[in-house]
């Protein structure tokens, strides 16, 4: 009894400074440490480095057929961002990529239509610990894709035609993407499977694609193109708002003249009226 008692006394007596506050080497083992550690900065979690209150995803927007768009609000210590995406209810979260400090949103791709999709983003610091947000949105991807966003006329330079020189301008198509199949339409702003000509498909990796137009007859003055796009899984989108208008000039058979164009188009001729 006596052993036992002088045991717990000595370590009562050992450790009563530190149960007043007062300061004694005693004090000064890992759980003082840890204490200060964590009160110099909130944001410190019990020794496993300075956590982020990254509060996550802020919105996703521009939504397709296959693609999303998110966005965050950047934060000055995450190094890393990942990025989270689950189809479903019942499917487990997937990293589908990690990108740098500087970005503050990313387009998922590869999505499929009319499907249901959760997002979610967490930040990593430089030490490697991550932020304990679960904040996800949900999204329902459309069925068929969105319409082009612009069609402009590449060749030739001008807008205006003439014989001999570009029956068949080229038009480049943006705001579509890779494996569709884009149609130009003249003169159809429903773009009317009557009114086609010329198609393409969007390259890998592409968002725009460049299309020539089959012979233009002169006998029409203006010709105004629309565009629309068919995804993988064979849904049209709307025909385009956005359109690119080419007018055409005939020139009596002896009004030409060939001269000496830049290094791009070489010698041309040119009607001149």
């Amino acid at each position: 009894m006596k052993k036992n008692y002088f045991i717990v006394l000595y370590f009562s007596l050992a450790f009563w400074p530190c149960l007043l506050g007062v300061v004694a080497t005693s004090c000064s083992g890992d759980h003082a440490r840890i204490s200060e550690f964590h009160y110099v900065d909130e944001s410190y979690d019990w020794g496993l480095g300075p956590l982020i209150d990254f509060v996550g995803i802020h919105s996703v927007d521009e939504v397709s057929d296959t693609t999303a768009r998110l966005t965050w609000e950047g934060h000055q210590r995450a190094e890393t961002y990942f990025i989270y995406v689950r189809e479903g209810e019942l499917a487990a979260w997937e990293v589908v990529e990690a990108v740098t400090k500087n970005h503050t949103s990313y387009v998922v791709q590869g999505l499929h239509p009319d499907s249901t999709y959760s997002f979610m983003v967490k930040a990593l610091n430089d030490q490697g610990v991550m932020d304990p947000n679960h904040k996800f949105m949900t999204i329902h991807t459309n069925l068929a894709p969105n319409a082009p966003r612009s069609v402009t006329l590449k060749f030739p330079k001008s807008p205006v035609m003439n014989m001999g020189f570009a029956r068949e301008p080229i038009f480049t198509v943006g705001g579509v993407k890779p494996g569709e199949t884009v149609r130009l339409f003249k003169n159809d702003h429903t773009c009317a499977e009557a009114a086609e000509f010329g198609s393409a498909v969007v390259a890998e990796d592409q968002t725009a694609v460049e299309i020539t137009s089959n012979d233009l007859d002169l006998s029409v003055d203006r010709y105004t193109f629309f565009a629309n796009t068919t995804n993988t899984a064979g849904h049209t989108s709307p025909c385009s708002i956005a359109f690119a208008t080419y007018y055409t000039v005939a020139c009596p058979d002896d009004s030409y003249v060939s001269v000496e164009s830049n290094a791009e188009l070489g010698t041309t001729a040119f009607c001149v009226m």
